[in-house]
C-alpha cells in the first residue's frame, strides 16, 4: 500500500478467526481477534492516538467439543472456552461496537478515513466463514421464535460507515509473485511469508491474535 497525492489516511482493520476445523457448512469461530493501524498520507504506519487499546480478541463457545487436534494447533481448549467463550452473537456484536469505536477515534485524529480489513485467505475461508455461521444463527433464531416478528439481528458490520473494501494477504502474494515483483521463500502461507519479509518467525502463529500482529 502506497501513499498517493491527495488521499486520505488509512485505518487498516487486521483481523483472524480461529475456528473448530475447515468445513465451512459446520465450522464455527471461537476467536476473534483484530488489529488497528493507520496509513498515513506519509507514506508510514502509525499507531492510533489515544491510551484505549487497539487490539480486540474474544473467545466463543462453540456447541461441540473442540477437536484435540485443533486444540493442540492453536492452544485453545475446551475448558477455556467454556468459561471464557461468550455466545456468537454477543462476541460479533462486541466486534463491530469495537470496530465502530476504532473508526471514530480515527477519524477524530484524520478526518474522513477510508477503513479496509485486512487478512490471509479472508476471501476464501474467513468471510465466507463468517457469513456462513451469521446465517446459521439467524435461522436457528427464527426456528426457535417459530419464524414470529421478532428481532433480527444487526447486519455484518453495520455501522462501520467507512468500511471501503477487503483485502486478502494470500491472493495479494499470489499476484505478486506471478507479476514476478515478489517471490516469498517457502510459499504464500502466512508463516513462511512473515519470515520472508520480517525476517523472523511468526510469534504465536496459529493463534487469532497472534495471526492478526503477523499480517499487521
Amino acid at each position: 500500500m502506497s501513499a498517493r497525492s491527495g488521499h486520505g489516511a488509512v485505518l487498516c482493520i487486521f483481523f483472524d478467526f480461529e475456528t473448530t476445523g475447515l468445513h465451512l457448512p459446520f465450522t464455527e469461530i471461537v476467536e476473534i481477534a483484530a488489529v488497528a493501524r493507520i496509513f498515513g498520507t506519509d507514506g508510514l504506519w502509525h499507531d492510533l492516538p489515544g491510551n484505549e487499546s487497539a487490539t480486540f480478541r474474544r473467545l466463543i463457545k462453540p456447541s461441540k467439543k473442540l477437536p484435540k487436534k485443533i486444540q493442540r494447533l492453536t492452544g485453545l481448549c475446551n475448558e477455556l472456552l467454556e468459561r471464557e467463550g461468550l455466545d456468537f452473537r454477543t462476541a460479533l456484536g462486541a466486534w463491530t461496537a469495537w470496530l465502530r469505536q476504532i473508526e471514530h477515534r480515527a477519524a477524530c485524529a484524520q478526518g474522513t478515513i477510508e477503513v479496509w480489513m485486512v487478512g490471509h485467505n479472508i476471501l476464501a475461508y474467513d468471510l465466507p466463514l463468517l457469513a456462513a455461521q451469521d446465517g446459521r444463527e439467524r435461522r436457528r433464531d427464527q426456528w426457535r421464535d417459530g419464524g414470529g416478528n421478532v428481532w433480527q439481528a444487526p447486519p455484518l458490520f453495520e455501522g462501520v460507515e467507512q468500511l471501503t473494501g477487503f483485502v486478502d494477504t494470500l491472493h495479494l502474494s499470489r499476484q505478486l509473485a506471478a507479476s514476478g515483483c515478489f517471490q516469498p521463500q517457502g510459499g504464500h502461507g502466512l508463516v513462511a511469508l512473515h519470515s520472508s519479509i520480517v525476517g523472523r518467525p511468526l510469534a504465536s502463529a496459529h493463534t487469532a491474535l497472534g495471526d492478526s500482529l503477523g499480517v499487521a
